[in-house]
């Protein structure tokens, strides 16, 4: 065998020996899945990345459907689930609801301009009209269960539904559809479409919190990032990241009035 024959060898060796090497440690991940384009995603992605950075671990979000996304926490595909509304755990048991809220969530119905006397105090009240829901949104989906629904992949499919007559009322959190109208003024829709025609009907049919949760293979984590998530709650630090995100989120939509 040849001398540099002899130094590969070595040198795969000793490579080998360092990997194995108890002390060393492989970077620490924590993989969590959330609904795309949800406007409370950057608030509990800036929060988790501090409380889980305090930890060790990095924040690794995953863009998904809403209904994927929680499927895949459930499941353990994925470590958890960035944020979810407070009662998901009843249907989907394996999840760990982590219990210091990221977010506040209102969920809101609309209307086209022309439907705005339509009266809305309660779930019940919904029952008369063909509502438009988005997949995923589960508490919408669990309070409209039985009544004539139109169900849609994007919040902006509701806002197309509304303006072209097809559904008289669409439900879902509030911020999802400030930022979905936000969105549209952004990309110019409201150049062809009458945005403005679209109205908020007061008051919120439920307002609740969003959470934080894991799955139940992540117990142990689940109990150090409370610790470190109640502190960060107590500071105010979660608030002030919230108030910074939430600060130019809606301006567009806003002008248009």
């Amino acid at each position: 065998m040849s001398w540099l024959a002899n130094i590969v060898i070595v040198s795969c060796m000793l490579m080998a020996a360092v990997q194995a090497e108890p002390g060393t440690t492989a970077e620490k991940v924590v993989r969590l899945s959330a609904p795309n384009d949800h406007p409370v995603r950057e608030v509990a992605v800036r929060v988790l990345t501090l409380a889980y950075g305090e930890l060790g671990y990095r924040v690794d979000a995953v863009k998904l459907p809403p209904a994927r996304s929680l499927y895949m926490a459930n499941e353990g595909q994925v470590d958890g689930e960035l944020f979810r509304g407070d009662r998901i755990e009843r249907d989907f048991k394996r999840l760990i609801r982590i219990p210091v809220a990221v977010g506040a969530g209102e969920i809101v119905v609309l209307a086209h301009r022309s439907r705005e006397d339509i009266v809305v105090a309660s779930w019940e009240d919904l029952a008369p009209y063909t509502i438009g829901v988005q997949l995923g949104i589960k508490t919408v989906q669990m309070h409209t269960e039985g009544y004539n629904r139109s169900f849609v992949a994007e919040a902006d499919q509701l806002i197309l539904q509304l303006l072209h007559g097809r559904i008289d009322v669409a439900v879902g959190p509030r911020d999802v559809f400030l930022l979905t109208l936000n969105n549209m003024v952004l990309e110019g829709v409201n150049e062809r479409l009458p945005l403005t025609d679209i109205v908020f009907l007061e008051p919120p049919v439920e307002t609740g919190y969003l959470y934080h949760y894991l799955h139940e293979s992540q117990i142990e984590l689940a109990l150090a990032i409370t610790r470190v998530m109640t502190r960060l709650e107590e500071e105010g630090v979660i608030e002030r990241i919230h108030n910074e995100v939430m600060a130019d989120r809606y301006r567009a939509f806003e002008q248009l009035h």
